[in-house]
C-alpha cells in the first residue's frame, strides 16, 4: 500500500492547494526533496517573480543558471515586478527568444497542407515594428559573465508592474548595466515591446514612465490601448505638460471598456542627470555603442508609421468602478474635465485632486460630477491636495450615500458647522472616516463625526506630533453621548489638561488615597469617556492614545496643594505622543485598572467588559511602567481572561520582558502576542 504522503502528492489538485499556502523557502525545500516533488511545486516559485536588484530575492537577472531556470518555468509566471535597470536584460532575453522563434519559422522544410511556400512563410513569420529597440550585446561584469538567455512569451502573465526609475548608481560597481540604460528613449521603447509580449494582462502598473515627445506618448498610449483584456491601469508618465495634456485625452478615451480601476498621473520629466549616472565606468567602446543605441531608438517619420492609429472609444467605461482622478488644474476648461466623466458612470470610488476655481464653480463642479457619477461611495484626496472639491462633493451628493471618507493630509480648515452640515448628510450611510495625519480637523469636529455618524464602523485620526497638529480634548470627548455605537476599529489620541504634577498612583500607600479637586476632576471625566468607550460593544481594533494637552479646557482650575514637592516631579506622564507600535511609556489612568474601594484607588476596566470581540489592543497602554507596576496586577490579568475571549494582540509591554503577573495570561493563551 502506498504511503499516505505519496497518495496525497499524486492528487494534482491537492499539491495545488498545499503550494498556495507555502513561501518560497519552504517550497524550495520541496522542490530538492524528490523528481516528483521538484515537478509539482517548482512552478509556484514562477508564479510571483520580482525582478529587482533592490530586491534581494530578486537578482535572477544577474546569474545565467537562475535565467536558464527562468526560461524552463516562463509559462508559470501570473505576476511580475521589474525595475528600470533590469528592463534590458529581460528585453534582451525576450529578444533573442522571439529572433530564435523567427529562425526556426523561416526553415520550415515544407509548406502548411493547401498553402504555396510563399503563402506559409508569410503566415508564419511575425514583421517587428522598427520601432523596437535592436539586440544588445550582453554587458561585462565585475563578477563574472552575464549570458543571454533566450525567453519565450509570458503568455500567462496577468499581473505587471514596472518602475523605470533609474537607480543605477545604487548597484555599482557589482552590477554592470546594459548599454541602454543609459537611455530613457530606448527604456520606453524596450518597455513597450515587453508589454506587447503579454497578450493576457489584466493589471498593468508603470511607474516614472520617462516620455519626452507627443511620438513617444503615441506608442506608449498605442501600447496600452493594444491590451484588449486590461482591467486595471495605474500609470505615472513623467513628462513635460505639453506632451501629457496633448496625449491624455487619447489615453483615456481609448481605454478598453473591461477598464476597473484608472489611475493616471503625471509629473515634471526626469532629471536627465540620472541617466548619466549610469553611463559612469562605460569603457570607450561601451560609451560609442551606448550613443548608436541611443540614435537608434530615437522614432523617425519613417518608423513612426509602425505605431497603430489610435481610435478612440464612443461608449462610456461601464466597467470603471474606481477612477483616481489625473490633475484637474491642467485641464483647459470645465467642459473638457465634465467630458472625461460622462465617461465615468459607475465609479464607486473617487480620489480627488486640486481644482482651483472660486467657490461657484466649485459647487458647479461638484454638482455635475456627482449628477453623472450616481453611484458615488468613497471620496479620498490625491495626494498634497487641499480638499475644497471634495468638500462640496459631500454636501451635494445624495444624503446618505456615501460610505467611506479619508482625509489624508487634509489641509483645508473646517469650521464645525461646516463639519456638521456635511457628516449630517451622510451620517445613515458612512461607515469609515479616515483623518490621519490631517492637519486642520479640530477637536469639536472630531466629536461631530463621532456623534452623527450612527452607521460608522472605522474611524482613524493620530495626529503627525511634528506638525502641531489637532487631537480630540477629553472635555470634547464626554461632552455629548458618541451616537456610532457600531464602531469596530476606533484610532484615536485624546488630550489631557488636567494632569497633576504628582500622579495618584505614586501615593498608594496612603490609607485610604485622597484625590484631590483636580484629580476628582480628571477622574470624573475619565470615567464617562471610558463608559462611552465601554458602549463600543463591537469594537475589535482600539488604538488609543493619550498626551498632555495644551489646549484650553475652559475649566477654573484650582491649584493642586497635595504635595509641597510637586515643582521637583516631571511635568505630566503623558507629555509624549504613543508610538504606533503602541509601546510608549504611558499609560491612560484607570483604564486597565480595577476600583479598590478598600484603597480608594480608581479603576474603570470594569465598564469595558462588554468588548467581547476585541482582538487587538494598542497606544497608550502600557503596563511596564511605574503606574502600571503599581495599579495592574493579578486580579485585572483574571478579568482579562473573563471578559476579552477574542484577544489576539496586545501592546501591554515596552519590551520583550512579560510581567510575572501576566504569566498566567500568557499559558493560557499560547497565541496571544505581547509587545
Amino acid at each position: 500500500m502506498e504511503a499516505a504522503a505519496k497518495r496525497y502528492f499524486n492528487i494534482p489538485e491537492l499539491a495545488d492547494a498545499l503550494g498556495q499556502r507555502l513561501d518560497k523557502g519552504t517550497i524550495s525545500s520541496l522542490v530538492a526533496t524528490s523528481r516528483q516533488l521538484k515537478t509539482l511545486f517548482e512552478p509556484w516559485l514562477y508564479h510571483e517573480l520580482v525582478l529587482s536588484y533592490l530586491d534581494v530575492s530578486g537578482r535572477l537577472l544577474n546569474s545565467t543558471g537562475s535565467v536558464r531556470a527562468l526560461a524552463r518555468n516562463v509559462q508559470h509566471v501570473r505576476w511580475l515586478m521589474c525595475d528600470q535597470e533590469e528592463i534590458g536584460f529581460l528585453f534582451n532575453c525576450l529578444l533573442t527568444g522571439e529572433e530564435q522563434k523567427e529562425d526556426a519559422q523561416k526553415i520550415l522544410p515544407a509548406a502548411a497542407p493547401g498553402l504555396p511556400v510563399t503563402e506559409s512563410l508569410s503566415t508564419w513569420t511575425t514583421s517587428r515594428p522598427r520601432w523596437v529597440p535592436q539586440l544588445e550585446a550582453p554587458p561585462s561584469s565585475i563578477t563574472a559573465p552575464v549570458i543571454i538567455v533566450p525567453l519565450p512569451p509570458m503568455h500567462c502573465l496577468t499581473y505587471l508592474e514596472l518602475n523605470l526609475m533609474p537607480l543605477g548608481s545604487l548597484h555599482w560597481p557589482s552590477y554592470r548595466l546594459p548599454i541602454s540604460a543609459s537611455s530613457a528613449h530606448t527604456t520606453l521603447r524596450q518597455t513597450c515591446w515587453i508589454i506587447q509580449q503579454c497578450p493576457n494582462l489584466l493589471a498593468l502598473e508603470l511607474v516614472h514612465v520617462p516620455v519626452q515627445d507627443s511620438q513617444e506618448m503615441q506608442l506608449l498610449v498605442a501600447t496600452i490601448h493594444g491590451v484588449s483584456q486590461l482591467q486595471s491601469l495605474h500609470l505615472f508618465v513623467r513628462a513635460e505638460e505639453r506632451v501629457w495634456s496633448g496625449g491624455f485625452n487619447r489615453l483615456f478615451f481609448g481605454l478598453a471598456e473591461s477598464v476597473k480601476v484608472c489611475k493616471l498621473f503625471s509629473s515634471d520629466p526626469m532629471p536627465e542627470e540620472l541617466y548619466e549616472d549610469l553611463e559612469d565606468g562605460n569603457s570607450p567602446a561601451e560609451a560609442e555603442e551606448g550613443e548608436a543605441v541611443v540614435h537608434q531608438s530615437n522614432i523617425d517619420n519613417e518608423n513612426q508609421q509602425d505605431i497603430p492609429e489610435i481610435h478612440d472609444r464612443e461608449e462610456p467605461l461601464v466597467n470603471l468602478t474606481k477612477f483616481v482622478a489625473w490633475e484637474m488644474e491642467r485641464s483647459k476648461s470645465m467642459e473638457e474635465i465634465l467630458a472625461v466623466f460622462d465617461h465615468c458612470p459607475n465609479i464607486q470610488i473617487l480620489k480627488v485632486p486640486s481644482v482651483f476655481l472660486g467657490q461657484k464653480e466649485l459647487t458647479s463642479l461638484a454638482t455635475s460630477i456627482s449628477t453623472r457619477c450616481p453611484h458615488l461611495r468613497t471620496l479620498s484626496l490625491l495626494d498634497n491636495a487641499d480638499g475644497p472639491l471634495l468638500v462640496r462633493l459631500m454636501e451635494v451628493m445624495p444624503a446618505h450615500t456615501l460610505e467611506k471618507v479619508k482625509l489624508n493630509s487634509f489641509e483645508f480648515t473646517l469650521h464645525p458647522s461646516t463639519t456638521r452640515r456635511i457628516f449630517a448628510n451622510h451620517a445613515k450611510s458612512l461607515r469609515t472616516v479616515d483623518l490621519r495625519y490631517t492637519m486642520d480637523v479640530s477637536s469639536k469636529n472630531i466629536l461631530i463625526i463621532l456623534e452623527l455618524c450612527e452607521a460608522l464602523e472605522e474611524f482613524k485620526k493620530h495626529p503627525d506630533p511634528n506638525s502641531g497638529d489637532l487631537y480630540m480634548t477629553l472635555k470634547d470627548a464626554v461632552s455629548v453621548t458618541w451616537g456610532c455605537r457600531r464602531i469596530r476599529h476606533l484610532e484615536l489620541t485624546i488630550g489631557m489638561t488636567e494632569v497633576p504634577q504628582v500622579p495618584y498612583y505614586a501615593r498608594l500607600d496612603e490609607r485610604p488615597l485622597v484625590l484631590s479637586d483636580k484629580e476628582q476632576r480628571l477622574f470624573t471625566k475619565l470615567e464617562k469617556f471610558y463608559t462611552q468607550l465601554g458602549n463600543l460593544t463591537d469594537l475589535e481594533y482600539l488604538d488609543l492614545r493619550v498626551v498632555e494637552s495644551s489646549q484650553d479646557d475652559d475649566d477654573n482650575d484650582e491649584a493642586d496643594h497635595t504635595n509641597d514637592a510637586a515643582a521637583a516631579q516631571p511635568s505630566s506622564p503623558f507629555n509624549n505622543y504613543s508610538s504606533d507600535a503602541g509601546t510608549a511609556n504611558n499609560l491612560l489612568p484607570g483604564l486597565l485598572s480595577l476600583p479598590n474601594n478598600d484603597t480608594g484607588r480608581p479603576g474603570y476596566l470594569h465598564l469595558l467588559s462588554g468588548w467581547t470581540k476585541l482582538k487587538e489592543l494598542r497606544g497608550s497602554v502600557c503596563v511596564d511602567t511605574e503606574a502600571g507596576r503599581a495599579t495592574v496586577g493579578e486580579k485585572e490579568v483574571d478579568w482579562f481572561m473573563e471578559h476579552w475571549p477574542a484577544l489576539e494582540r496586545v501592546g501591554f509591554f515596552a519590551g520583550t520582558v512579560v510581567l510575572e503577573e501576566f504569566r498566567k495570561l500568557e499559558e493560557a493563551r499560547p497565541n496571544l502576542m505581547f509587545w
